[in-house]
């Protein structure tokens, strides 16, 4: 199925189209196809509930699909030493890592996710955030390909370092906020704050989150799960993560404007770590919004200072 109804439908792959790409590749030598994928799962420690990152390649070597790479965003693209997991890397640092797994220039990236469809969606973000724009994400991720029946490996597969290397000047630097900005932007009513996260770590009510609980003042709640919608799967295995695909143009142009996200005014997203908060976000740039930006250091980083103001409750 192609996604023609998206305002930008380049940034989505299906995976018929995917499935074309790869049964041609003399007609695509640039294609650059990885799996992403992180996991987060909840941990109890010292009676807290916390989120654990750990890598995707064991999942990678035991199904991916036909020649894709793997890319470790826990090491390859992010900042290793410090607290904060997943920050954003300086554009030298952040563009050798795609340089290393293979991306050149001019090359056609695809990125999928055995889990969560964020993975994908940060991947993306952060390969845009360094100018580069022939990159999208595979719809509903591995699953959806295994789903239609198409088939996975097990052989690791690698490319041959490229020399992709992102400049400052080459940086889309709006596609990033900081600390500094969400203070400027909380309560107010010039800029729309989302918080992507489930309602209840929103709210507060959940056993799980980032040092205190609650949301930044004046941001509203749009968990990325409101954007993606469950497919059946009768003849496959029960997955860690469930087969979800991107709600159909119609829905999602619903579901953002509702939440202010496709107006005039300038969008922040916010998670607990700025990956789930690349859902939003990246909806929004496929249904035409430019003006959008992520909170990179996100609740992880707004929670440590006891200064900074946290709410609680749905308002």
């Amino acid at each position: 199925m192609a996604h023609s109804n998206y305002p930008n439908q380049q940034y989505l792959t299906s995976v018929a189209q995917l499935a074309e790409l790869l049964h041609a590749p003399q007609k695509n030598p640039q294609l650059k196809l990885f799996d992403a994928t992180v996991y987060l799962r909840p941990v109890k420690q010292d009676n807290k509930h916390i989120m654990t990152a750990s890598s995707g390649l064991p999942e990678y070597n035991a199904a991916h699909i036909p020649g894709a790479a793997y890319i470790d965003q826990l090491t390859d693209l992010s900042v290793a030493d410090t607290p904060l997991r997943f920050t954003l890397p300086a554009a030298a640092e952040l563009s050798a890592g795609f340089a290393a797994a293979g991306v050149n220039a001019n090359s056609q990236v695809v990125f999928y996710s055995s889990g969560h469809f964020m993975w994908s969606t940060r991947a993306w973000w952060l390969l845009r955030y360094c100018g580069h724009n022939n990159v999208s994400v595979l719809d509903g991720g591995l699953a959806a390909w295994q789903s239609a029946g198409q088939a996975t490996e097990t052989e690791s597969n690698t490319y041959a370092a490229g020399s992709f290397a992102a400049t400052p000047d080459d940086l889309r630097s709006n596609m990033f906020a900081n600390t500094d900005d969400m203070l400027a932007s909380m309560d107010n009513p010039a800029v729309c704050t989302i918080n992507a996260l489930p309602e209840s770590m929103y709210n507060g009510t959940s056993p799980i989150h980032y040092g205190r609980p609650g949301h930044i003042p004046g941001s509203t709640n749009l968990p990325y799960s409101n954007l993606l919608q469950p497919q059946a799967e009768p003849n496959q295995p029960q997955r860690e993560v469930p087969l979800e695909t991107l709600l159909p143009a119609s829905e999602l142009q619903s579901e953002l404007e509702q939440n202010q996200l496709l107006g005039d005014k300038p969008v922040i997203t916010y998670c607990g770590g700025g990956i789930a908060a690349t859902v939003p976000a990246f909806a929004a740039m496929l249904m035409g919004k430019q003006e959008i930006a992520v909170y990179d250091g996100s609740m992880s980083e707004w929670s440590q200072d006891p200064n900074r103001p946290l709410v609680t409750g749905n308002s």
